[in-house]
C-alpha cells in the first residue's frame, strides 16, 4: 500500500470478512476457498493503521453498521498517506 500511494494520496480497500460465517456463505454459492484469495483479514489491516498512525489517517465503514467489527460482513477502509514531514523538521538524535 505503501509503495503504490503518493504521499497526499488516498486508498479505497473493501473487503468481505473472513471467518467461518463467511466461508459458508460463500461455500453457498459455489465459492470455494475464500482464503485463498482474501490473505489479508480486516483486523490485521486495522491493527496495521493504527500502528502505523503517523503516517496514514484511516476511516472505516462496515456492513452492518451496528455490528461489533469481528461481526461485520463486510469492511471498507478509506485510507490517506500523509505528507511527510519537511527535512527541516525532523529531528535527530544523536
Amino acid at each position: 500500500m505503501d509503495r503504490v500511494t503518493i504521499a497526499g494520496g488516498y486508498l479505497l480497500l473493501g473487503m468481505p470478512a473472513v471467518n467461518r460465517v463467511m466461508e459458508f456463505a460463500f461455500r453457498a454459492i459455489g465459492f470455494k476457498n475464500i482464503n485463498d484469495h482474501h490473505v489479508s483479514a480486516s483486523r490485521d489491516l486495522w491493527k496495521m493503521v493504527h500502528d502505523e498512525s503517523e503516517r496514514w489517517e484511516t476511516q472505516h465503514r462496515k456492513l452492518p453498521k451496528r455490528a461489533p467489527f469481528g461481526a461485520a460482513l463486510y469492511h471498507v477502509f478509506l485510507l490517506h498517506k500523509r505528507q511527510p514531514l519537511p527535512q527541516s523538521e525532523i529531528s535527530t538524535s544523536n
